[in-house]
């Protein structure tokens, strides 16, 4: 779809498992509420995010736990500009390029 952002997990956030990591729609432009499975967890899946399904498709993460909070790192499906905490009032804004997914901005 095109236009506003399609919104997944509010009011109750979306739970990354460290090992399965993030599945996305085909929506071009989502907004996800993430928050870990139970505290601080990097996420270890290989790839960290599931591959978009267009070109300029957009991902835009908040967190919503300062204890309960996932961390993506560069590589694995993801160029980031180091890692990326996502907690409570934080966000990260990725976009799929064809083959990874690309910081575009972050506020953690």
């Amino acid at each position: 779809s095109s236009g506003g952002f399609t919104v997944l997990g509010k009011p109750i956030p979306l739970s990354i498992n460290p090992l399965v990591g993030l599945s996305v729609t085909a929506d071009q432009r989502q907004l996800k509420y993430v928050k870990s499975v139970t505290g601080y967890q990097p996420v270890t899946a290989n790839p960290q995010i599931q591959a978009g399904n267009v070109i300029g498709q957009e991902l835009l993460l908040f967190g919503t736990s300062d204890t309960d909070y996932p961390e993506f790192n560069h590589g694995t499906g993801l160029s980031l500009n180091g890692a990326a905490k996502v907690k409570n009032g934080s966000s990260l804004k990725l976009v799929w390029d064809g083959s990874i997914w690309i910081e575009e901005c972050r506020s953690l």
